[in-house]
């Protein structure tokens, strides 16, 4: 059974962001209710967000503020990204690398 892929609260901040001018991130927070263990991004918004920034750092929070460090590029390795491809990513004539 597939689930379909719906529009987290994260992704909504990257759908709406670059409306207000916002297109470089330097990191995200995720949390979550569960008290063991830590939660990512499901793998549709890890290439969403690889889009914005293939390297970007994620932290991920429990309910007791225990922080774990990881990024996209350790939990989407060789991701596709216009970024990773050289492309002119925003619109402004220079080709962006990593």
């Amino acid at each position: 059974m597939a689930f379909k892929a719906l529009r987290s609260g994260h992704t909504n901040y990257y759908v709406f962001s670059p409306t207000q001018g916002y297109r470089n991130f330097s990191c995200i927070a995720i949390a979550a209710d569960l008290r063991e263990t830590y939660v990512g991004p499901c793998g549709a918004c890890r290439q969403f967000m690889c889009e914005f920034n293939p390297a970007l750092p994620i932290y991920l929070v429990r309910p007791d503020d225990a922080v774990e460090v990881t990024s996209l590029a350790k939990l989407l390795p060789e991701c596709f990204s216009p970024k990773t491809m050289q492309l002119d990513f925003h619109g402004n004539g220079v080709a962006h690398s990593l």
